[in-house]
């Protein structure tokens, strides 16, 4: 198939499952051109089976000469996030981007702060256009039906990690030593990072030995080293910038919790399912997450992983006193049920075939339709 994606923004850190998803059709044959708005700032990428257009602009007139005579009939489009569904649908009724079908995968923004500035009908023509509407947790498909999605067209495909990238490398927590903790995320306030830096100062307090690493970038920077200041947590806690996948696998093989402490943002702004948490789990890094959005339907609580509520730095306390408190074989029982759980719906492998067998039904449905 020849297969047309739409993003904002290529590449970027903080949507690596964008990149997953096209390296996989490309290994599985298909012609992928990606169509953004905006050069990312992610460096280590290189695929020369990708071509990559990157559009002059957004706006209702961007589409010129320049476009015109860049692009080609596709298959199939696949934009990512809803706004860029709307973007994608109003060029194919203008026949400038021309495909069989148009399949749209919402997140996180796009069901949650969109909706709240635009309103929950802001996506009903997309409804009534594309062929097939893709969510990452069964919590937002419901969503996603219930602002008028058709059911029969709204489905669940996971975000995934590579299996053989995030080895099962399962880490003992030894109570004589100090905690290794990392979040690996945007510093942005659905993250809920401050609240994380409230709760380890606590336990700093209370005499718990604890490293806390946090791997992103974002513009709640300032403001969260100046917590870190008012919170006598200088020496304990170290910001790392923005990593590659390569780094983020290896700063997963030194830690011993990942704590994602995620909120819902004063905006509305909410979460998906984050992939650092599959990717933890793969590794066999035991996850502390809060019960935010749809991510206790992979982190269970004792099961695969911790729970704790959401927006509660106490409750964050509490759960690494918990953890500690665990004995060690439970702890590796968690581990690999984790593990398992990747392995059984998380395998990047497994699910960029399933996504196939979904493009070729549909497009494969509607050209017999067509004719």
């Amino acid at each position: 198939m020849r297969i047309a994606y739409f993003v904002y923004e290529f590449p970027t850190y903080s949507q690596t499952f964008v990149l997953n998803q096209i390296e996989g059709l490309l290994a599985l044959g298909h012609s992928v051109h990606l169509f953004a708005f905006k050069r990312g700032k992610m460096q280590a990428f290189e695929n020369n089976a990708l071509k990559v257009t990157y559009l002059p602009s957004f706006q209702a007139g961007w589409v010129n000469r320049f476009v015109l005579k860049s692009i080609q009939k596709f298959d199939l489009i696949h934009a990512h996030f809803g706004p860029n569904g709307i973007i994608a649908m109003d060029l194919c009724k203008k026949n400038i981007l021309k495909a069989t079908g148009l399949v749209v995968s919402f997140h996180g923004y796009d069901l949650s702060r969109h909706l709240n500035e635009f309103g929950e009908r802001v996506y009903q023509d997309l409804f009534d256009f594309a062929d097939l509407f893709l969510v990452p947790s069964r919590l937002q498909r419901q969503l996603l039906i219930d602002l008028g999605s058709p059911q029969e067209r709204t489905h669940v495909h996971y975000c995934g990690v590579a299996l053989e990238f995030f080895r099962f490398q399962p880490r003992s927590i030894l109570k004589e030593k100090k905690i290794a903790i990392i979040s690996i995320s945007r510093l942005v306030p659905k993250k809920g990072l401050h609240l994380s830096l409230e709760a380890l100062a606590e336990l700093k307090r209370q005499g718990v030995p604890f490293t806390y690493q946090i791997l992103g970038e974002g513009g709640e920077l300032k403001r969260l080293e100046e917590a870190t200041a008012r919170l006598n947590l200088k020496n304990e806690v170290e910001f790392l910038g923005q990593g590659s996948s390569h780094e983020v696998a290896l700063l997963l093989s030194k830690s011993d919790l990942l704590l994602v402490p995620s909120c819902e943002a004063p905006d509305g702004d909410r979460e998906g399912i984050p992939v650092c948490i599959m990717e933890a789990m793969s590794s066999g890094i035991l996850v502390a997450a809060s019960n935010h959005s749809a991510i206790p339907e992979l982190v269970q609580d004792s099961i695969t992983g911790f729970i704790f509520e959401e927006n509660n730095s106490n409750a964050i306390v509490n759960v690494v006193r918990k953890i500690l408190s665990t004995n060690g074989a439970e702890l590796r029982a968690i581990q690999e049920r984790a593990r398992s759980t990747i392995e059984k719906t998380r395998n990047l492998a497994t699910l960029n075939g399933n996504l196939e067998q979904l493009f070729k039904a549909y497009v494969l449905k509607k050209s017999e339709n067509q004719r």
